[in-house]
């Protein structure tokens, strides 16, 4: 049992006989107060780290660009622009002459060469149009030479095979006279020279037969050959003009390309609404330089967005996007949402990427549909542009407050 230091009737004394009542501890009314605001702020503090979380993004660059891609137009050599057939905003068809470049070369005493060129090769294409006409001439007159010796030659066959038969009478009737005179003849009735006048007019008659005949194999041989040459003829005239024909060909060939030289058009590849007009009448055209772009008809806008390679780890198409145009300041005008639709599996270095976005590092390019194509400005809605510079808030994960500080923890345990 504890022994008090004073007496118990000292003590009890002074009980009963305090002049001020019993001592206590004072506490301010601002010190209570601050005490369950501390208590409220830890207890709101930890239901907040329980229930709470942050979501881990990555901010990265892109540009809007149509689904269907962007035509990029291009001259393919340098030279002078001489017109330019279409304006901004202005919707062409495939085909449809977008520039005309002049290429002219000039010697330094004032003669163009292309022309000169031109000049010659019409020149040598002339006396070859000639010499095609002349054998196509020479052809036609003798494929009628040929068909009228056809037709002579049917005509005579017909007369020597008439005049056959005609020989074959007569000696069917000679020879019936020779039978007639040999029986008269050994009945004594006839004199043998008559006899033998009668012989000699068969054999004749058999000779002028025998004669026919060969006139009728040589004709019908000469016939054969004028036949075999009128079906030869297509042939052997096709052999003829080849070289001619093949030699305009390359005069053609060779013409179009000095022409191309001196002067060529740039028609649009596709049907398409201009944008991005670069190309002025009397500037010189750069090839590494786009002078137009085409935009398809009726392709919605796209995100093109390029993620480098420390962050694509985590990111998946279903992905929500924020996207912040440069156009309208997100501090006035907001941000936007979309999604990634897909992602590129090969890799892109800073020279690969032909857009309007300098690359600092290798990136993935992935492609975000915009959840609306246009943004809310004093009270209307204007529409996004294709080439508009933006930047994306891509959102990789959302984690609890809680499992963010109790992760190291746990790692380490295990």
């Amino acid at each position: 049992m504890t022994r008090s230091l004073f007496r118990p009737e000292a003590l009890e004394f002074q009980k009963q006989y305090r002049e001020f009542g019993q001592v206590g501890r004072l506490q301010s009314s601002s010190a209570k107060a601050l005490a369950w605001l501390l208590t409220i702020a830890v207890g709101s503090l930890i239901v907040f780290v329980c229930i709470a979380g942050y979501t881990r993004k990555e901010t990265v660059g892109g540009y809007l660009a149509p689904a269907l891609g962007t035509s990029n137009i291009f001259v393919p050599e340098q030279g002078t622009i001489t017109a330019v057939h279409v304006a901004q905003e202005q919707r062409v068809a495939k085909g449809d002459i977008l520039l005309t470049i002049d290429t002219s070369q000039i010697t330094a005493d004032g003669v163009d060469v292309n022309a000169t060129i031109l000049k010659s090769l019409s020149l040598q294409k002339t006396l070859l149009t000639n010499q095609v006409n002349e054998e196509e001439r020479t052809t036609r007159a003798e494929h009628a030479r040929l068909t009228a010796a056809i037709t002579s030659g049917q005509a005579e066959l017909a007369q020597l095979s008439a005049q056959m038969q005609i020989q074959q009478e007569q000696i069917d009737l000679a020879q019936k006279l020779v039978n007639t005179a040999e029986k008269m003849h050994a009945a004594g009735y006839m004199a043998a020279p008559e006899l033998f006048s009668r012989r000699e007019g068969l054999l004749q008659a058999r000779q002028g037969l025998s004669a026919l005949k060969q006139r009728h194999v040589a004709r019908e041989t000469e016939l054969a050959e004028t036949r075999s040459a009128l079906e030869q003829m297509p042939t052997q005239s096709a052999r003829r003009l080849q070289p001619l024909q093949s030699e305009l060909a390359q005069i053609d060939q060779r013409s179009a390309e000095i022409g191309g030289r001196q002067s060529f058009s740039i028609r649009a590849p596709i049907d398409g609404r201009v944008a991005n007009v670069q190309a002025k009448v009397g500037q010189i055209a750069d090839p590494k330089k786009p002078q137009l772009d085409i935009l398809p008809l009726e392709s919605p806008l796209q995100a093109v967005l390029f993620v480098p390679t420390r962050a694509i780890g985590f990111v998946r198409p279903g992905q929500k996007v924020r996207l912040l145009y440069e156009a309208f300041p997100f501090q006035r005008f907001g941000t936007y949402s979309g999604h990634v639709v897909s992602v590129s599996k090969t890799i892109l270095s800073e020279t690969e990427v032909a857009a309007p976005v300098q690359l600092r590092e290798a990136a993935y390019k992935v492609i975000a549909a915009l959840d609306r194509p246009d943004v809310d400005a004093n009270g209307q809605k204007i529409p996004l542009q294709a080439g508009m510079l933006l930047r994306a808030d891509i959102l990789l994960e959302r984690r609890e407050l809680v499992r963010w500080l109790l992760d190291p923890i746990l790692n380490v345990r295990m």
